[in-house]
């Protein structure tokens, strides 16, 4: 995707929690160091390992810890952000709650190991998706409140042992620890999503609501709420879990809902902003524009403030952006990960291809002709033979 940033930016709420949901998640990953040194004395007693054997652990933990940042990027292009946490969640958690139970140096090696990796996975996917949700400008700023969060895990895990011990025992303190990060990790998996295929097709985001302009008859074509890429915009919203309120005429509002959308209005209406406005108090939180001229400016007016407008068409003058509105162009960009994300979509029956016209071969040019005059529903399909 090319974003075109116009206007004042900020950070949208959705981007500001995905800092700090994954930043506090991450950091009680990390407190596993020093709450494991606390607890040296009485680990060793009832393991039989030496003190000197215990720490020496943790350089295997660390070692692990760089090999899972030299497998990060492997780990999120093959299987995704949500497995990747999830297999960083339980390859921390389950050593965490086995860890009292230690009764030989092999043992205690390879689960360290086997919890050193989240560490090192986490970050760089945690980054990735952040990065997506905030404006470019604002990265470093996210970068360094993300890590100042995430590193401050040594601190806590050293008060929570402290706190933990002093109440109860050694023991607990591992339970605690790994209590709280099934809680973090559980909120993190339920709340946020990796936004790879919104972003591309115009989605929310996975969080709030998303307006989809342009419908047939109203300048989109192939192009709008009802052409090829408005109504696969519309599926994929949908079933992220956006709200997604469209703009067409009269006759496609049976159409888009069919396809996902919540609420239609009729872009014939000279106060449609206005309604959408009053269904979406506040605004919608992404303007996913597929007509251009004047519906595209109008749609602005239903977009919240500090929200997003992506636009696919390039005709017109400049989006007139304001109100901390982020204004982007969008262009396609493939990937095996993209490509996955949408093919399972699909397999799951919530993306479906509309071809509203099948043409043969030799109506090629009245195609052509149809798609130029903008009035489109779905894809036109040439038959050949």
């Amino acid at each position: 995707m090319t974003d075109r940033k116009a206007g004042k930016q900020g950070y949208s709420g959705i981007g500001w929690y995905y800092v700090l949901i994954s930043a506090l998640t991450g950091c009680f990953i990390a407190a596993g160091f020093p709450q494991f040194s606390m607890t040296i004395t009485g680990l060793s007693a009832v393991s039989g390992i030496s003190p000197a054997v215990l720490l020496t652990s943790d350089t295997v933990k660390s070692a692990a810890l760089v090999l899972g940042m030299l497998i990060a990027g492997f780990t999120y292009n093959r299987f995704g952000a949500t497995k990747a946490v999830i297999f960083s969640l339980l390859a921390s958690i389950i050593p965490q709650l086995l860890m009292p139970h230690v009764n030989s140096v092999l043992m205690l090696m390879t689960l360290k190991f086997i919890q050193g990796i989240p560490s090192g996975i986490l970050t760089p996917v945690f980054l990735t998706i952040i990065f997506k949700n905030i404006p470019e400008r604002n990265a470093g700023l996210s970068t360094a409140v993300f890590n100042s969060i995430f590193y401050a895990g040594a601190g806590l895990g050293g008060i929570i042992a402290g706190i933990v011990i002093a109440s109860y025992d050694w023991v607990a303190s591992f339970y605690a620890l790994g209590a709280i990060q099934t809680i973090l990790g559980a909120t993190w998996l339920l709340t946020v999503r990796d936004t790879v295929i919104p972003q591309a097709a115009g989605g929310a985001g996975g969080s709030g609501s998303a307006g989809s302009s342009g419908g047939a008859g109203g300048g989109s074509g192939s192009a709008g709420s009802t052409g090829g890429v408005g109504s696969a915009a519309v599926q994929i919203a949908a079933a992220v879990g956006a709200r997604v309120v469209a703009v067409a005429s009269l006759a496609n509002h049976d159409y888009l809902l069919s396809l996902g959308a919540s609420e239609v209005f009729d872009y014939h209406a000279a106060d449609w902003a206005q309604q959408v406005r009053a269904a979406v108090p506040g605004g919608v939180d992404l303007l996913f524009d597929g007509a251009g001229g004047q519906t595209r400016d109008q749609a602005l007016d239903a977009v919240r403030d500090g929200g997003r407008a992506i636009s696919i068409v390039l005709q017109g003058a400049p989006l007139e952006v304001g109100r901390g509105i982020t204004d982007e162009s969008f262009a396609a960009h493939g990937g095996r990960t993209r490509l996955e994300q949408l093919a399972a979509l699909v397999d799951a029956g919530k993306l479906r291809p509309q071809a509203g016209t099948v043409l043969p071969l030799d109506q090629a040019r009245e195609a052509l002709a149809r798609v130029a005059a903008r009035h489109t529903r779905g894809k036109i399909v040439l038959q050949v033979g």
